[in-house]
């Protein structure tokens, strides 16, 4: 379909506690502010997630160069609008911080949550 889209491979011998299958529950959500999910395969002994995929970086590498203050309101609601989306929807996140959440590379402050894990 000519998608730029990202493959996470989950190993069912390291996926010991069922991770994998938590994380394809993220493909339920429609949601601006949540990594979109476009399909769950199974294969072999595997998970493949094949998600969305876009330029950005870690909300983690940016913190050591500073939000203003309305970013940091921008970065709490957005969180806190896909968060609510996911819990509407029985899926909860489990493990929501900085590395676990993508900001696009446009100058507006503009957040993806991904790793439903």
């Amino acid at each position: 379909m000519g998608r730029l889209v990202a493959v996470k491979v989950i190993e069912d011998s390291v996926d010991v506690d069922g991770r994998g299958l938590r994380e394809a529950q993220a493909a339920t959500l429609n949601h601006p502010h949540v990594v979109t999910v476009h399909e769950v395969l199974r294969r072999d002994d595997r998970t493949y997630l094949i998600a969305s995929s876009w330029m950005g970086i870690h909300c983690a590498k940016r913190i050591p160069e500073g939000f203003s203050d309305a970013e940091v309101v921008q970065v709490g609601v957005q969180t806190c609008r896909a968060l609510e989306h996911a819990h509407q929807r029985g899926v909860v996140h489990r493990d929501i911080k900085p590395e676990n959440m993508m900001l696009t590379a446009d100058e507006e402050v503009d957040v993806r949550i991904m790793d439903f894990g």
